[in-house]
């Protein structure tokens, strides 16, 4: 999940992966320990996630609608798969208190992992990223630096936002929205445009979210303040056991012509309002002790055959770079997993 959080980065030269486009290894200098550096800059060194610190491990299971195959012939839409999952706060407050209304939630999933069909997503609850480059996902950070007194400035802010008012978009929507009633209420939007391939060639480019089965459920202002500062989990937790799980229907929005897909930081036209495709339903049930997910990472650009991720989006590419990054830091003794450690290989340069 991600952004304004970063779930990890940071990885040494020496690695480079497989699945990135050359062309956009080649077009500008690796900056994913750079947007590292910055959300430490603003939350604090943590032997945590970088970005959506504070967090629960869960586990469940996806069942693909019969439409889904039609869209895609990814192995995930074939069959139902495991899932792995995590739950979690933005931002690198690991204590962040939970009733936080502008730091979006965020539903991390392996779905099959380390079957012939994984998968992740790492979605959260704003339909997009707060800048359309890695440069403006960057500044919007620095922008936001502790000054001497350790508060930042919002005249910075504001400028930023008057200079590149796209910028300025998911603070909009967060400041909109009620405080989540609970994890199991929340939209969570996986943002980029997304392509899927099915069994014929033939191509469709959608947008994905998680919308969830019992609906969309918000706090009050008052509600929210008589929180305790921990209660997600909780919540969590006595759903599951009401209702044998939690559920969310994985939802497509398709893509028109004049529909851009290196614009993250930009809805769609009428976005919203679309009709939508129902692939399938996540169903998570189990509670998992936290080190189940916390030696591994929710990798976004790891997919399946059947489906991928939009090469022209830079905030997309690098996503993998900086959750490794991430890893890497609060653990440098780490072994990645065995999905993520595939997509990797030494450079030349390392072998020698």
């Amino acid at each position: 999940m991600w952004w304004p959080m970063i779930a990890a980065a940071g990885v040494a030269s020496s690695i480079v992966l497989t699945s990135m486009p050359a062309i956009a290894q080649q077009a500008a200098p690796d900056r994913s320990g750079e947007m590292v550096d910055v959300l430490e800059v603003i939350f604090g060194k943590h032997k945590v996630r970088a970005s959506y610190a504070k967090g629960q491990c869960v586990s469940g299971m996806f069942y693909p609608t019969a439409r889904a195959t039609q869209l895609s012939s990814s192995v995930i839409f074939q069959r139902s798969s495991r899932v792995l999952g995590r739950f979690s706060m933005g931002g690198g407050n690991p204590t962040i208190p939970d009733s936080t209304k502008m730091q979006p939630r965020g539903l991390a999933i392996q779905i099959d992992p380390k079957g012939p069909g994984e998968t992740h997503f790492a979605p959260n609850a704003s339909p997009m990223q707060p800048g359309n480059t890695v440069e403006e996902w960057i500044e919007d950070k620095r922008v936001r630096f502790p000054g001497p007194d350790g508060k930042s400035d919002p005249q910075k802010l504001a400028a930023f936002h008057a200079a590149k008012p796209h910028t300025k978009s998911q603070s909009l929507w967060l400041a909109s929205r009620p405080v989540p009633a609970s994890y199991a209420t929340t939209i969570y939007w996986a943002v980029h445009g997304y392509t899927a391939t099915n069994a014929a060639g033939q191509s469709k480019v959608m947008k994905i979210k998680f919308m969830p089965v019992d609906g969309e459920y918000g706090l009050t202002d008052a509600e929210a303040a008589a929180k305790p500062r921990d209660w997600l989990v909780a919540d969590l937790e006595q759903r599951m056991k009401q209702k044998d799980g939690v559920a969310f229907n994985m939802l497509a929005t398709l893509a028109r012509p004049t529909d851009k897909t290196n614009q993250p930081a930009v809805l769609w036209d009428s976005e919203e309002t679309r009709p939508t495709i129902n692939l399938g339903k996540l169903v998570l049930d189990k509670l998992e002790k936290n080190e189940l997910c916390d030696v591994t990472y929710f990798d976004a650009t790891h997919l399946a055959n059947g489906l991928a991720g939009p090469k022209d989006d830079e905030l997309f590419v690098i996503r993998q770079r900086v959750y490794a990054n991430s890893s890497q830091r609060r653990d440098p003794q780490a072994k990645l997993t065995d999905g993520n450690r595939a997509k990797m290989v030494p450079t030349a340069a390392a072998a020698k």
